[in-house]
Protein backbone atom coordinates (compact mmCIF):
# COMPACT_ATOMS: atom_id res chain seq x y z
CA UNK A 1 0.00 0.00 0.00
CA UNK A 2 1.51 3.31 -0.89
CA UNK A 3 0.83 6.17 2.03
CA UNK A 4 -1.97 8.28 0.01
CA UNK A 5 -3.98 4.34 0.04
CA UNK A 6 -3.87 4.13 3.69
CA UNK A 7 -6.38 7.28 4.56
CA UNK A 8 -8.92 5.87 2.15
CA UNK A 9 -12.94 6.47 3.44
CA UNK A 10 -13.56 2.70 2.25
CA UNK A 11 -10.80 1.62 5.31
CA UNK A 12 -12.24 3.86 7.42
CA UNK A 13 -15.79 2.50 6.71
CA UNK A 14 -14.64 -0.95 6.77
CA UNK A 15 -13.40 0.05 10.48
CA UNK A 16 -16.63 1.56 11.68
CA UNK A 17 -17.92 -1.98 10.10
CA UNK A 18 -15.40 -4.25 11.48
CA UNK A 19 -14.84 -2.99 14.82
CA UNK A 20 -17.63 -3.35 16.90
CA UNK A 21 -17.60 -7.71 15.69
CA UNK A 22 -14.09 -7.80 16.48
CA UNK A 23 -14.62 -6.54 20.07
CA UNK A 24 -17.11 -9.07 20.29
CA UNK A 25 -14.78 -11.75 19.14
CA UNK A 26 -15.61 -12.05 15.32
CA UNK A 27 -12.24 -13.88 14.11
CA UNK A 28 -12.99 -12.44 10.40
CA UNK A 29 -13.77 -8.83 11.49
CA UNK A 30 -10.41 -9.66 14.28
CA UNK A 31 -8.80 -10.34 11.53
CA UNK A 32 -9.49 -7.20 8.97
CA UNK A 33 -9.26 -4.84 12.26
CA UNK A 34 -6.21 -6.00 12.86
CA UNK A 35 -4.57 -5.63 9.39
CA UNK A 36 -5.73 -1.57 9.36
CA UNK A 37 -3.24 -1.82 12.47
CA UNK A 38 -0.45 -3.92 10.89
CA UNK A 39 -0.40 -1.24 8.21
CA UNK A 40 -1.86 1.91 9.86
CA UNK A 41 -4.60 2.07 7.57
CA UNK A 42 -8.31 3.41 7.87
CA UNK A 43 -7.16 6.27 10.46
CA UNK A 44 -5.92 3.86 13.24
CA UNK A 45 -2.83 3.72 14.47
CA UNK A 46 0.28 2.30 12.83
CA UNK A 47 0.74 -0.48 15.61
CA UNK A 48 2.34 -4.00 14.64
CA UNK A 49 1.67 -5.95 17.68
CA UNK A 50 -1.67 -4.86 18.28
CA UNK A 51 -2.27 -5.29 14.59
CA UNK A 52 -0.69 -8.86 15.10
CA UNK A 53 -2.40 -9.64 18.17
CA UNK A 54 -6.26 -9.02 16.74
CA UNK A 55 -4.86 -11.24 13.55
CA UNK A 56 -3.14 -14.13 15.96
CA UNK A 57 -6.83 -14.03 17.68
CA UNK A 58 -8.49 -14.80 14.83
CA UNK A 59 -6.61 -17.67 13.59
CA UNK A 60 -6.43 -19.05 16.74
CA UNK A 61 -9.82 -19.01 16.53
CA UNK A 62 -9.80 -21.18 13.09
CA UNK A 63 -10.37 -18.44 11.07
CA UNK A 64 -8.38 -19.85 8.03
CA UNK A 65 -7.62 -16.63 6.33
CA UNK A 66 -5.46 -15.36 9.06
CA UNK A 67 -3.91 -18.57 9.67
CA UNK A 68 -2.60 -18.15 6.27
CA UNK A 69 -1.26 -14.64 6.69
CA UNK A 70 0.62 -15.44 9.91
CA UNK A 71 1.97 -18.28 7.63
CA UNK A 72 3.70 -15.43 5.40
CA UNK A 73 4.58 -13.17 8.41
CA UNK A 74 6.32 -16.26 9.62
CA UNK A 75 8.32 -17.30 6.72
CA UNK A 76 9.11 -13.99 5.92
CA UNK A 77 9.57 -12.37 9.11
CA UNK A 78 8.24 -8.78 9.40
CA UNK A 79 11.36 -7.60 11.57
CA UNK A 80 8.91 -6.15 14.17
CA UNK A 81 6.18 -8.32 15.61
CA UNK A 82 6.99 -11.59 13.74
CA UNK A 83 10.02 -13.75 14.16
CA UNK A 84 10.97 -15.88 10.70
CA UNK A 85 10.45 -19.20 11.40
CA UNK A 86 9.95 -22.24 8.57
CA UNK A 87 8.42 -24.68 11.41
CA UNK A 88 5.88 -21.76 12.47
CA UNK A 89 4.85 -21.17 8.99
CA UNK A 90 4.33 -24.53 8.09
CA UNK A 91 1.70 -24.91 11.33
CA UNK A 92 -0.14 -22.02 9.95
CA UNK A 93 -0.11 -22.96 6.54
CA UNK A 94 -1.06 -26.77 7.07
CA UNK A 95 -3.99 -24.99 9.78
CA UNK A 96 -5.54 -23.10 6.52
CA UNK A 97 -5.14 -25.33 4.03
CA UNK A 98 -6.84 -27.88 5.84
CA UNK A 99 -9.48 -25.39 5.67
CA UNK A 100 -8.76 -25.20 1.91
CA UNK A 101 -7.65 -21.83 1.99
CA UNK A 102 -6.09 -21.37 -1.58
CA UNK A 103 -3.34 -19.27 -0.58
CA UNK A 104 -1.98 -21.91 2.21
CA UNK A 105 -2.68 -24.32 -0.19
CA UNK A 106 -0.95 -23.63 -3.08
CA UNK A 107 2.37 -22.17 -1.00
CA UNK A 108 2.21 -26.02 0.57
CA UNK A 109 2.39 -26.83 -2.96
CA UNK A 110 5.24 -25.11 -4.07
CA UNK A 111 7.14 -26.26 -1.01
CA UNK A 112 6.75 -30.02 -1.75
CA UNK A 113 7.49 -29.35 -5.03
CA UNK A 114 10.65 -26.92 -4.07
CA UNK A 115 11.76 -28.39 -1.10
CA UNK A 116 11.24 -25.47 0.69
CA UNK A 117 10.44 -23.92 4.22
CA UNK A 118 12.65 -26.41 5.70
CA UNK A 119 11.04 -29.59 3.56
CA UNK A 120 12.24 -32.30 1.73
CA UNK A 121 11.28 -32.15 -1.74
CA UNK A 122 7.96 -34.67 -1.85
CA UNK A 123 6.84 -34.83 -5.23
CA UNK A 124 3.99 -37.34 -4.31
CA UNK A 125 2.81 -34.45 -1.71
CA UNK A 126 3.33 -31.63 -3.70
CA UNK A 127 0.85 -33.42 -6.35
CA UNK A 128 -1.97 -34.12 -3.96
CA UNK A 129 -1.38 -30.58 -2.49
CA UNK A 130 -1.38 -29.32 -6.17
CA UNK A 131 -5.10 -31.37 -7.03
CA UNK A 132 -6.17 -29.65 -4.15
CA UNK A 133 -6.34 -26.11 -5.36
CA UNK A 134 -8.94 -26.82 -7.83
CA UNK A 135 -11.46 -26.84 -4.77
CA UNK A 136 -10.00 -24.08 -2.53
CA UNK A 137 -11.27 -21.21 -1.17
CA UNK A 138 -10.91 -17.66 -0.49
CA UNK A 139 -11.71 -16.39 2.63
Amino acid sequence: MQSGELDHPGYREALALWEPFARSGHPGASYHVGLLHYFGAGGVSFDQPKGIGLIRSAARQGYPTAQSFLGLLAEQGDGVAVRRSDEEALDWYRKAAAQDQCAAVRRLARAYEQGELGLERAPEQAEQWGRRVAGCRRR
